[in-house]
């Protein structure tokens, strides 16, 4: 399947996080909520699945050439994304008894990959 890469940056970062939701949705994942910001940055997706509290990156690339879509998560930011999910749990503390991770969904011109605990 190809995905059209036509639409400007900011409307193919909505579409591609509507995608992920989507598929992660398919996968019997529930959104809590989209674009969480904090002090630090934000997090594209925050989902929960039973009692697994999900903190997801999605990231898009057209091409290799350079890098891969997991190849944009450096260490800093990590290190945001991280930040403000320390936000999330001060704003929701109900969600501390979550068990957690730091995923990432991962899009290119031809394929969709989910990694679990990508951090």
């Amino acid at each position: 399947m190809k995905f059209p890469f036509c639409l400007f940056k900011r409307q193919r970062g909505v579409q591609f996080e509507a995608l992920a939701r989507h598929f992660l949705e398919c996968q019997g994942y529930s959104l809590i909520t989209q674009n969480f910001t904090g002090w630090q940055g934000e997090i594209d997706l925050i989902m929960t699945h039973g009692n697994q509290l999900a903190f997801i990156e999605v990231r898009y690339r057209e091409s290799l050439r350079f890098g891969s879509p997991l190849d944009s998560i450096d260490y800093a930011k990590q290190q945001r994304i991280i930040a403000t999910a320390e936000v999330f749990f001060k704003r929701y503390p109900s969600y501390r008894s979550y068990h957690y991770r730091f995923d990432a969904v991962l899009i290119g011109p031809d394929y969709l990959h989910w990694l679990k605990n990508a951090f």
